[in-house]
């Protein structure tokens, strides 16, 4: 679904679902699998939001990962100067003629400089103390513009853990991130693709109102374009998983699980990965990848010699 949804042209998807589910472990797919000569995948993870996440926040996140191998380079080289504003213009022509300009760099990853040196370089002042959503928005349109002009590739972001947007306790702050998100998920926006993977239940219900992602005139946008993520609780479902899981282990050399081990996960799974993990809730993808790992470690600690059968570790009353 997700492959297909990035056929468009700068697309826009969500990836929701609980923790442990596998959204960042689909990120990280699809930015191996999707075809390189049409994207540039940008990972990115937020983080350094705390209680005052706001767009200059998404901002340096962005603009760091974009600076990633020279990425961030190409694109000022190639960017369109009629497409941005005084202040940016400014930034570019700097880094074009200086690409380490410690003044240009610092304002265009909102890190800077003074206002004091920020005048000198030619700014009206430091981009982080006035900037709002839309500026941001301008500035990443112009930028991966300029990346396609010069590599012929569109950018894709992929930007995980976008709950940490909830993070939140001022509200102007909230709305103009808020716009920001509005911005790049519109689907006028073709400079750029985005995905976004998002926890749940973290932002479900009236929460999820409050999220950036939840704003009526961002969802709205988004119509379609929503993945969900589920669980293992139905046990068809569970079956497909972990048989496709043990099917993958016995591909490689020197098989760690034997057939039986199919059924036995899916008949005692729920209730051993509880017991192991703690948990009080169904367990989820991870742990069971978790659970596979703590009974292979736990049959070589034994000295057991691979394949291994699951019923190995149960007693008489059929518990590990």
């Amino acid at each position: 679904q997700c492959l297909a949804l990035l056929a468009a042209r700068a697309p826009k998807v969500v990836l929701w679902g609980d923790y442990g589910t596998g959204k960042t472990h689909l990120l990280h797919v699809l930015q191996a699998r999707i075809d390189r000569d049409r994207f540039e995948p940008v990972y990115l993870k937020l983080d350094a939001y705390g209680r005052l996440a706001e767009s200059k926040h998404l901002h340096g996140n962005l603009l760091t990962a974009l600076d990633v191998g020279g990425r961030l380079g190409v694109a000022i080289q190639h960017a369109d100067l009629g497409a941005a504003d005084t202040d940016l213009q400014n930034a570019l022509k700097l880094l074009r003629e200086r690409p380490d300009h410690p003044e240009a760099r610092a304002w265009l990853l909102g890190r800077g400089p003074s206002p004091a040196r920020a005048l000198k370089a030619g700014f009206s002042g430091p981009l982080h103390l006035h900037a709002r959503g839309v500026t941001y928005s301008n500035i990443w349109r112009v930028l991966a513009d300029g990346y396609r002009r010069g590599t012929d590739r569109e950018l894709l972001f992929l930007i995980d853990e976008t709950e940490t947007f909830q993070q939140l306790v001022d509200q102007s702050r909230a709305a103009d991130l808020g716009v920001a998100v509005r911005e790049m998920v519109d689907a006028a926006n073709k400079s750029y693709g985005v995905v976004f993977g998002l926890r749940a239940p973290n932002v479900r219900g009236s929460d999820f109102d409050a999220h950036p992602l939840g704003r009526q005139d961002v969802s709205t946008r988004l119509q379609g374009r929503l993945l969900e993520l589920g669980g293992l609780n139905d046990p068809e479902r569970r079956r497909v998983f972990i048989s496709e899981l043990l099917n993958r282990l016995a591909a490689q050399p020197g098989t760690i699980f034997t057939e039986v081990a199919i059924e036995a996960l899916v008949e005692h799974g729920p209730s051993w990965a509880r017991q192991v993990r703690l948990l009080k809730r169904a367990p989820v993808q991870r742990e069971y990848v978790i659970l596979l790992d703590q009974l292979a470690q736990r049959a070589f600690s034994e000295g057991i010699v691979p394949p291994i059968g699951v019923d190995r570790f149960l007693d008489a009353d059929g518990k590990p």
